[in-house]
């Protein structure tokens, strides 16, 4: 097994700056028209996972048609504040993401989330959300919850 180094070649750290921009072009997406602007960014077979479930397992859906899905369930949703933080890998990234938005009719609230991302060939690969689930699953729509999705 190769030794994991910290100390990336310059081709390695042009691949994290363009991915690190990938990321942050896909958080900087709010409301109806992400679906649109995020559609280029992801990768076909790219999963999304939603971390907690009412289930208890993680849910993986499509990366595409979760994306839809958001838009559909939750139009007016953006992401006002975002930290992304590198890793040692040129493909790998986490952030720090502060949600507003509504849920059905309901009234517009604030969230809070841990992001997890993959990229791969200039496309973003999976895409994980990590949150609270005593605090946030109370606020889902019953379609997801029959679903199974959270």
């Amino acid at each position: 097994m190769e030794k994991q180094t910290f100390i990336l070649s310059p081709g390695e750290e042009e691949l994290r700056r363009k991915n690190y921009q990938l990321v942050v072009d896909f958080m900087s997406l709010g409301g109806p028209e992400r679906n649109i602007g995020r559609k280029p960014l992801l990768a076909e077979d790219g999963q999304a996972v939603m971390a907690f479930t009412k289930s208890g397992v993680p849910h993986a859906s499509n990366l595409m048609e979760w994306n839809a899905a958001t838009v559909r369930d939750f139009p007016n949703w953006e992401y006002p504040e975002f930290e992304i933080f590198m890793t040692q890998y040129p493909d790998k990234f986490w952030g720090n993401v502060v949600s507003r938005g509504a849920f059905g009719d309901g009234e517009i609230t604030d969230g809070k989330m841990y992001t997890y991302y993959e990229c791969k060939d200039g496309k973003i690969a999976l895409y994980m959300e990590i949150y609270n689930p005593v605090g946030e699953a109370p606020s889902v729509s019953e379609e997801q919850k029959e679903k199974g999705e959270i």
